[in-house]
């Protein structure tokens, strides 16, 4: 998994993932492997284990968990309006 590579065409956002370089196209554009950003509070994966030492993996706990939710709905719809009104 170390040598997982994922490639995001930046015209209409198609993801590929290759294990290991690899010269990937998209739409006559060779892309170029994505950069990982650093993880903070705000992007998580929760892990639990289950029966039998597997994993279950919840990605979207953080995003849907209203108590602990790092979405400023006022915010984010302040935002969206402004940028509505700026770009239509």
């Amino acid at each position: 998994m170390t040598r997982s590579l994922f490639y995001v065409c930046t015209v209409c956002g198609n993801v590929i993932h290759s294990m290991g370089e690899a010269a990937v196209h998209c739409h006559g554009v060779l892309l170029k492997p994505a950069q990982a950003e650093q993880t903070d509070e705000n992007h998580k994966i929760f892990v639990e284990r289950v029966e039998d030492g597997l994993l279950a993996l919840d990605l979207v706990k953080g995003i849907d968990d209203r108590e602990k939710s790092y979405d400023d709905t006022e915010k984010r719809r302040a935002l969206e309006q402004a940028a509505k009104m700026l770009f239509g």
